[in-house]
């Protein structure tokens, strides 16, 4: 059982003894002074009793904490040469036992910065905040600042330190259900003044301490892109990348047949442009095949990817293009 329908799962089984349970020790209507936010208790009870009372009642909260929906999931693809980068993106917005097609996970700033992020974007704790608005207001006051050079690496360190601050703050409560210690990924990219490619990718991530408290981190590091080779690098889900690149099975060796079948398609339709067929060919080939292993609340499996293909294309001295916007408006 996956590790977030584990959590739902154990959530609604001790929801409903909790709840049980407070019902024997309430046969009767509460009294009116008994409040389930403020935890106040009549005072004809014991203090064992009301410690008790509390308890089971912050337990409950806790556990329809938990069970709310966090936002997480995606494929990314980004592949460069010294003159070009172009990424791709899936649409699917994760929240549980649910899912919607309507998240844009790249963006560009002044036609000249681009970003793309893949894995826990924001938090049911505090749905106000979310990891890719972060990008845009650092942007801003980097640029505001004045500052033009190195600016993929900059806004990438800018960014992972806020979200790094934000699910400190919000600690464990943020976090079920992830599978590894990973909790978002962002990759900034810019061509700098020289004519030279610069791509920067910042990584969030949490450790469990031997106290129980959780230590939330953000890393930045350089991509290599010296290489007049094509390179590339995934965000996110990469099993079906890893079949179709070296496929082991009749199975795996369709998927790659399908894959080219898209990249050449889009390659042909943009003029030969290989680097934009590839990306799209990923992420494509991720959504139709990536296992559905989660379940909404009708039992019915999904996957954590989905439609729309999102993409962009940066060229040297040429700024961005939108290949296909996906759920990404215009202002993005």
């Amino acid at each position: 059982m996956e590790t977030q329908q584990l959590w739902e799962e154990t959530a609604k089984s001790m929801s409903r003894n909790l709840t049980t349970l407070r019902d024997a020790l309430f046969p009767m209507p509460m009294p009116t002074n008994f409040s389930m936010l403020g935890f106040v208790v009549t005072s004809h009870l014991d203090r064992h009793m009301r410690r008790f009372i509390v308890a089971v009642i912050s337990a409950e909260m806790f556990l329809s904490a938990i069970a709310r929906p966090q936002t997480d999931g995606s494929i990314a693809f980004v592949v460069w040469t010294q003159d070009e980068i172009a990424v791709a993106a899936d649409s699917r917005q994760n929240h549980g036992t649910s899912y919607s097609d309507t998240g844009c996970k790249i963006a560009t700033f002044g036609n000249k910065l681009m970003f793309v992020a893949t894995g826990r974007s924001s938090a049911a704790l505090d749905p106000s905040w979310d990891a890719y608005a972060v990008a845009p207001k650092e942007y801003r006051r980097i640029t505001g600042k004045g500052a033009t050079n190195r600016l993929a690496s900059r806004v990438a360190d800018a960014w992972g330190e806020r979200v790094q601050i934000e699910f400190q703050r919000l600690g464990s409560r943020a976090l079920g259900g992830l599978d590894d210690n990973f909790i978002i990924t962002g990759l900034f990219s810019d061509f700098e003044k020289d004519g030279s490619l610069l791509i920067a990718v910042s990584e969030v991530t949490y450790e469990l301490l031997p106290s129980k408290r959780v230590k939330v981190s953000s890393h930045t590091k350089l991509i290599p892109t010296s290489s007049p080779e094509a390179n590339a690098f995934h965000l996110g889900h990469s099993e079906i990348i890893d079949a179709i690149n070296n496929p082991r099975t009749p199975q795996e060796a369709e998927w790659q047949r399908q894959y080219r079948a898209v990249a050449i398609e889009w390659s042909d339709k943009l003029g030969r442009d290989d680097a934009v067929g590839e990306v799209i060919g990923y992420v494509d080939a991720t959504i139709q095949h990536l296992p559905k292993n989660r379940r909404n609340s009708e039992g019915v499996p999904f996957s954590v990817v989905g439609y729309p293909v999102a993409s962009i294309r940066m060229k040297r001295g040429k700024g961005v293009e939108w290949i296909a916007r996906g759920k990404c408006s215009s202002q993005q």
